[in-house]
């Protein structure tokens, strides 16, 4: 890596980005996989809104566990000049990254839109929330997705590659014609389409929920109704932190804010499963005793490890010499007792 030269004013951000985006892959696989697992035993909940809220929660979790550690690697080491990664592989991570983060947006905006019909047209719902609807949905979306960006690199030759090889630079005001035209129609249809849908039925499933105290028709399970609510809120926070997200892709600079822009932005794959756990009184019990079972076990380990650490390690001089005074005073005590025992025996021969 010759040609490569270390931005000075980027490295700690760098430094500290890389660290934060550690945290979060770590706290946001706890939380999704947790989510997931509750979704998959939750029965009171219908198959197809918990199909599609564990294809919310996996995708963050692809992003947590698999993607967003292998960008991270990758975004360290060229902007610190460690090590030579080619560009077919920057493209290959960063473009799955990407994939993965769009499947969870556009997930985001179809779980918008079917709380929206649930809430304006309750009757409707049953027809809606159906694994033959859901599923095929989801199916679309991921062949979408995938299939857009594969059109997109073909059509530009891969041109995205250059500069530090990440596919999120679009660069919609600085490039030819044709690019400009390419860009912007990737910008409105990956990034301005699903936050525009899930801001739209954000707003009104608000309005509405204003005008009556229901979520849902009456008669509704209030479990039902109480992970309607954390949905909500789970979309609405995810449009707070995507909004300054998508205005930096749409001027695309790299420099300090975006670097920031990201920080702020990656934290809705913590935030998230931990506002669907603790606005749901089942899920957050269920968490506080595995918790607690947690701590426990962790517990026992540490007093096991210390256990088998004094029994192993060697003895300090002090414990040594605290030994010696013990042996000492216990073969004086029964010296002194086999004497009295002695005197005794004669006394009574005496007799």
């Amino acid at each position: 890596m010759s040609n490569c030269t270390v931005d000075e004013n980027l490295a700690s951000w760098v430094m500290s980005a890389v660290i934060n985006l550690g945290f979060v892959s770590v706290l946001g696989s706890i939380g999704n996989v947790y989510c997931v697992c509750c979704l998959y035993q939750c029965k009171r909940t219908k198959p197809a809104i918990r199909f599609q809220l564990m294809c919310v929660f996996s995708y963050m979790l692809a992003c947590c566990l698999i993607t967003q550690p292998i960008v991270s690697f990758i975004y360290y080491t060229s902007a610190f000049c460690l090590y030579p990664i080619g560009p077919r592989v920057k493209f290959l991570f960063s473009t799955l990254n990407s994939i993965v983060l769009q499947l969870e947006r556009a997930s985001l905006a179809t779980v918008a839109v079917f709380r929206m019909v649930a809430v304006c047209w309750p009757q409707r719902q049953t027809q809606w929330s159906r694994m033959k609807v859901v599923v095929p949905l989801q199916v679309g979306l991921v062949l979408y997705t995938v299939c857009g960006w594969l059109i997109y690199g073909a059509l530009t030759g891969f041109m995205l590659l250059h500069g530090d090889g990440s596919v999120m630079h679009m660069n919609v005001f600085n490039a030819g014609s044709s690019i400009v035209k390419l860009n912007t129609a990737v910008y409105v249809l990956y990034y301005a389409v699903p936050f525009l849908v899930t801001l739209v039925a954000s707003v009104i499933i608000i309005v509405r929920l204003r005008r009556q105290e229901q979520v849902m028709a009456s008669g509704s399970d209030p479990f039902v109704t109480k992970v309607v609510r954390s949905t909500s809120l789970v979309i609405l926070v995810n449009l707070v932190m995507d909004c300054p997200h998508l205005v930096m892709h749409l001027l695309q600079d790299v420099n300090i804010p975006s670097v920031i822009i990201h920080m702020i932005f990656f934290h809705h794959l913590t935030i998230n499963p931990v506002i669907f756990v603790a606005t749901n009184s089942v899920y957050r019990q269920d968490a506080l005793a595995l918790l607690h079972r947690l701590l426990q076990v962790c517990h026992r380990l540490l007093h096991r490890l210390s256990q088998v650490c004094h029994q192993f390690l060697p003895r300090s001089s002090t414990s040594n010499q605290l030994d010696s005074l013990e042996i000492n005073e216990t073969h004086k005590n029964t010296t002194n007792s086999l004497e009295i025992n002695e005197t005794h025996k004669n006394t009574t021969m005496e007799d």
